[in-house]
């Protein structure tokens, strides 16, 4: 039933053209003002896995895919790695049960723009796509990950191990799992921010990990994504537990001195990504 609701909405703010917008007032308004890349890359991805899943009544694939394949018309605005990212993966898991040349070519388009993103701004000291590290980082290698699978393409898979390897390297002290922080982010050359840390990078990193422990085999992966999970309960910089098994929900991340205690949707919805996909290989 949820599902459904949920689906609803999506199709509720598709406009004519194939966007999908992110704000609606109370009286069920969509804000066409609030267009943004990387809303409409998440909602391909949760669109593209809905429709992979055999388990799901075919008349909710059904109504997915129309919702995605008319998104799928303004994928040339699409410039933002994060939001490419999204669609790749999404993509990806549509075209498991829906093969298509066409959905494999709109892949390797925004695989190689992230390649040529990556070409343009790595140095030796510096393996990644942008002159800075914000959020939801790994999630551009995830793709890169998705891209090779699809395509056999050892550049894809390369450039996916080269950048995650490098942001490990940025986000693990003493076996601990430290997100890049909001208040500051890392620009390249500067000192990286400890604060605010958020749900949403150390879910990403679970799953990416997971990934690439499947597709690699190489074991300390799955030991990194055991570890990066553990941030949520309790395992991290502040020694805090950030999942409330009380209420069900998750705390919004952690501050400089102790935990956001508000525990919204999206930090919920992040703390169960990492757990259900941990199950895959635990």
């Amino acid at each position: 039933g949820l599902i459904k609701t949920y689906l609803r909405y999506i199709k509720h703010v598709q406009d004519t053209d194939g966007k999908l917008y992110n704000l609606v007032s109370k009286e069920k308004i969509v804000d066409k003002k609030s267009w943004g890349e990387e809303a409409h890359g998440r909602a391909i991805n949760a669109l593209g896995f809905l429709t992979s899943m055999q388990i799901i009544p075919k008349e909710i694939k059904l109504e997915a895919e129309d919702i995605l394949v008319q998104a799928l018309n303004v994928a040339n605005e699409i410039h933002a790695p994060r939001a490419i990212s999204s669609v790749i993966s999404g993509l990806y898991y549509y075209n498991k049960e829906n093969y298509s040349g066409t959905t494999i070519k709109i892949i390797r388009k925004f695989a190689e723009e992230l390649i040529q993103l990556y070409q343009e701004n790595k140095t030796n000291d510096w393996r990644w796509f942008e002159q800075e590290l914000t959020y939801a980082n790994s999630k551009i290698c995830e793709s890169l990950f998705y891209s090779y699978m699809l395509s056999q393409n050892e550049k894809y898979l390369e450039a996916a191990k080269e950048s995650l390897n490098f942001l490990i390297s940025k986000t693990f002290e003493n076996g601990i799992f430290v997100p890049i922080g909001q208040n500051g982010w890392y620009k390249k050359g500067g000192k990286r921010a400890y604060y605010d840390q958020q749900p949403i990078d150390v879910a990403s990193m679970v799953q990416t990990l997971t990934l690439a422990y499947k597709l690699t085999k190489d074991l300390d992966y799955e030991k990194k994504a055991l570890a990066a999970f553990q941030w949520f309960l309790g395992k991290n910089t502040l020694n805090q537990v950030v999942y409330n098994e009380t209420t069900g929900g998750c705390y919004d991340g952690l501050d400089k001195k102790d935990a956001n205690l508000n525990q919204g949707a999206e930090s919920t919805l992040e703390y169960f990504l990492a757990r259900l996909t941990l199950d895959e290989v635990v």
